[in-house]
């Protein structure tokens, strides 16, 4: 590490990052396979269902609109095009990429765990499977990687802190949505959350300088 300089140990960071969100994705699949949190999963949405007021689920309703492609496509459409405008096309691509590898892979889960989603008075007209939330592994793999690059473009402490925190309370707000307005389970939100950190880690250890460069 003393040879590669700060880029090794950003890089050993991001490893250490990927391997931890892998890990507790794992254990938390493992559990929701075997049913373990499906008691505390009905509970919560049943809480969640308990304290609707129809102005909150106006604003729920739009929160998670927020993590649909309606609002993601051409958002991601016009932050590609203004990056490749400014000569960062490798970033354009990368951000990009975020959201069409993290919907993706959500797919590819989702098919491959199979889990139905809850009835529990659901809000909205959702189809296919539950687990985990494209919602929130999406969100978090673009949103995400969005905070990242205006992270790198600030310069101001304050500035980036306020986008590091922006972005976590629209995060929580999208996830949150998903269970309040019945579309998925808690451990499918967070599922979601862990697999888009993970593929969201690859690609900003895809954009960190490399040793010696």
């Amino acid at each position: 590490l003393a040879r590669w300089g700060e880029p090794g140990l950003y890089l050993v960071a991001g490893a250490c990052l990927s391997i931890i969100f892998l890990i507790l994705f794992a254990k938390l699949a493992d559990e929701v396979a075997e049913q373990e949190f499906l008691r505390a999963d009905t509970y919560l949405l049943a809480l969640a269902a308990s304290v609707r007021q129809p102005l909150f689920t106006l604003v729920m309703q739009a929160v998670t609109t927020l993590g649909s492609f309606t609002v993601l496509v051409p958002l991601a459409a016009l932050s590609t095009l203004l990056l490749a405008r400014r000569g960062a096309r490798f970033q354009a691509l990368l951000l990009a990429l975020a959201l069409a590898g993290g919907w993706s892979i959500d797919e590819l889960l989702k098919w491959g765990f199979h889990r139905t989603r809850p009835n529990i008075a659901r809000l909205i007209d959702v189809s296919g499977y539950s687990f985990p939330s494209g919602h929130a592994m999406v969100a978090t793999a673009f949103y995400g990687m969005l905070a990242y690059l205006w992270w790198r473009r600030l310069p101001a402490a304050p500035a980036r802190r306020l986008v590091v925190a922006a972005t976590l309370l629209l995060l929580l707000g999208i996830g949150f949505s998903r269970v309040y307005l019945g579309a998925h389970y808690p451990t499918d939100v967070l599922g979601g959350f862990l697999a888009g950190a993970l593929w969201l880690t690859c690609c900003i250890m895809a954009d960190l300088p490399r040793p010696g460069a």
